[in-house]
């Protein structure tokens, strides 16, 4: 039993851990309410959630926050990835295995003053889950090798079919159309129904459109 006979006992909400200032133990990685420091509990902090049987608990709130693809048994802190033949490196869950490509678009979307950090795969739901996470909103990067134009567009639907709150889409072959006539196409693409997305971020080359 908990406290005296009579009283009730609930489960707090989101809301409530703002109102009381809740203070994560170390290795949560900063405030609990930020999308990434779900990804940097330890294995140690996993494990102890399970003995005390709180592993849905906790991916509930995790879910009740959109962060729609997180998974306890893929928690295991953080840790860095470098880009070859440069300094730069991009933070990441553990188990999160991004390829050079991915790193490389990080490094572009941090040098123009956005936050980036990479999360682990988890098809559980039959669907790809985001690549990461861009400035506290779930993101998925689609790099563009296509010289069509409306591919813009199948690219940031197939983003909406993931869930996430930002589409990233990093078009590689400048030649093929104009910045201009890109960034057309992604806000008339965010002017349609879409459930899930709502910004765009449109890199093309290494220039960076953020759309909303």
């Amino acid at each position: 039993m908990i406290g005296k006979p009579g009283n009730s006992v609930d489960n707090p909400s989101m809301n409530d851990f703002r109102r009381r200032k809740f203070k994560p133990q170390k290795g949560f990685g900063g405030n609990p309410l930020e999308k990434e420091s779900w990804w940097k509990m330890t294995k140690d902090m996993a494990f102890r959630a399970a003995e005390y049987d709180l592993w849905n608990v906790i991916e509930k709130y995790a879910k009740d926050n959109k962060l729609y693809n997180f998974a306890m048994n893929l928690v295991d802190g953080s840790d860095w990835r470098n880009l070859q033949r440069t300094k730069f490196s991009a933070e990441k869950a553990k188990l999160a295995n991004p390829l050079q490509k991915e790193v490389n678009l990080a490094k572009i979307l941090t040098e123009n003053g956005h936050s980036w950090y990479f999360t682990p795969v988890n098809n559980a739901d039959g669907v790809k889950n985001p690549d990461g996470i861009l400035d506290g909103k779930t993101a998925e990067m689609k790099i563009l090798t296509s010289n069509k134009l409306d591919k813009i567009a199948d690219r940031i639907s197939e983003c909406d079919k993931q869930k996430v709150i930002v589409s990233i889409i990093h078009i590689t072959d400048t030649s093929s159309f104009t910045q201009r006539n890109a960034v057309a196409v992604a806000k008339n693409t965010l002017k349609k129904p879409l459930k899930f997305v709502k910004e765009v971020v449109l890199v093309f080359g290494d220039k960076v459109s953020h759309l909303k």
